[in-house]
């Protein structure tokens, strides 16, 4: 197989190291990482069955090589393999600490990832139901801890709406906007709601709605089922006002944004303008042609005025979504 093409997924690093070795090159010292790898499994391996004699096949004592074991099978793609360590290793920490200890939560999103990475997603779905359970009504841990592990939720549902059955992706765009909701007010509650991070949660956020309004306005039995007001009733919300909701709930969080930044940084013009730039942005998706115009000026304004001249990085306007009424 052509190396270019089984490593396409990494661009620029390839081609930077493809420009200053030979192709033949490239492969041989790929082959002798792979030997690499395969030799670190190996005593990765003796080591575990050495400890394994003298401790016990499901002692507590056994969770650390493991890791090790497991992460290094994920890095030659051997998966099932990995899957069968990940498993011992979740058994291992509930029969020491319970069936809801925090130490498990690492090796199930590596079960997770797993079958993500075979594109198993009935496998996956059911795996993140409990997860979600586990970390929802069962969390052992501190709250940053907590909020990350609540994003990750979100990042799985958001990878499903693209990778699961079409049946299925209104179903993962309700979970990522609901997990991004809940990790925004779960920052309020816990006080944790003034640095960059929150900043990142309220943009997730935005853009969780941004996704159900574009999916909403392309119509189908996705856009069908986000509009569905009550799980178990089909009454279903106009398309326009459905998609009403979610640029004025969007609109909001992106404001929240931007004044937290403004607080954060009261005097940077960069940072300023990147906010203004967020907003038109929201604006033009909406078809809201003239406070799209206002907040592109209103950045370059910005931009002019500032040290550093960034008009080159403006975008060009365009809009690619239907007007929302603002009645």
């Amino acid at each position: 197989m052509n190396v270019l093409k089984l490593f396409g997924f990494c661009k620029f690093p390839l081609a930077v190291l493809c420009a200053a070795l030979p192709i033949s090159t490239y492969a041989s010292e790929l082959a002798t990482d792979f030997a690499s790898r395969s030799q670190s499994i190996e005593q990765y391996q003796t080591d575990l069955e050495e400890l394994e004699r003298e401790v016990g096949y499901f002692s507590y004592e056994l969770i650390e090589p493991l890791q090790q074991l497991i992460s290094a099978q994920l890095s030659v793609n051997r998966l099932d393999t990995a899957e069968e360590f990940v498993d011992r290793a979740m058994q291992i920490t509930r029969i020491e600490d319970g069936l809801y200890t925090a130490l498990q939560y690492p090796f199930l999103q590596q079960a997770i990832e797993i079958e993500m990475t075979r594109g198993d997603w009935e496998e996956v779905n059911e795996k993140i139901r409990h997860y979600t359970f586990l970390i929802g009504e069962h969390y052992q841990g501190n709250a940053p801890d907590r909020l990350q592990r609540m994003r990750w939720i979100a990042t799985v549902h958001l990878r499903g709406s693209d990778e699961d059955s079409k049946g299925n992706k209104a179903s993962h765009l309700i979970q990522v906007t609901s997990m991004n909701e809940l990790a925004v007010q779960y920052a309020q509650l816990n006080r944790i709601a003034n640095d960059e991070t929150y900043g990142e949660l309220l943009l997730e956020l935005a853009e969780a709605y941004r996704l159900e309004a574009q999916n909403i306005r392309g119509g189908g039995s996705t856009s069908y089922r986000l509009r569905r007001l009550f799980a178990d009733l089909d009454i279903i919300e106009d398309k326009k006002e459905a998609i009403y909701k979610r640029y004025m709930v969007g609109l909001e969080k992106l404001q929240m944004y931007r004044d937290l930044m403004f607080e954060l940084y009261p005097d940077n013009g960069i940072i300023s303008a990147e906010c203004a730039l967020l907003i038109a942005d929201w604006y033009a998706g909406f078809g809201k042609k003239k406070l799209a115009e206002e907040f592109y000026q209103r950045a370059q304004s910005v931009l002019d005025s500032s040290t550093i001249v960034h008009s080159a990085h403006l975008p060009v306007f365009t809009s690619d979504g239907e007007s929302v009424s603002a009645d």
